[in-house]
């Protein structure tokens, strides 16, 4: 048995499950609001691409939305 195998066997389910738990939640809260905020930065698009790069707002927006999207990603494929 590898080390990893032999850590996990010998880990209490109980925390195991506990820190599945958590790390889920982190997964939805992220994940609500990523959508959140996808939302909003579609709300407030003109249309123009050159008025929405001029949109300090929307460009913050779009950040964000970018940021949380990479940690959804990375979570999701830690889990996987």
């Amino acid at each position: 048995m590898s080390k990893q195998q032999l850590r996990i066997h010998n880990t209490d389910p109980h925390y195991l499950i506990s820190n599945l738990r958590g790390e889920v939640g982190e997964v939805i809260v992220t994940w609500t609001l990523w959508r959140r905020l996808v939302g909003q930065a579609n709300g407030r698009r003109s249309g123009s691409i050159p008025d929405d790069l001029g949109n300090a707002e929307l460009v913050a927006l779009d950040l964000l939305c970018n940021k949380l999207h990479d940690e959804l990603v990375a979570r999701l494929s830690e889990l996987g």
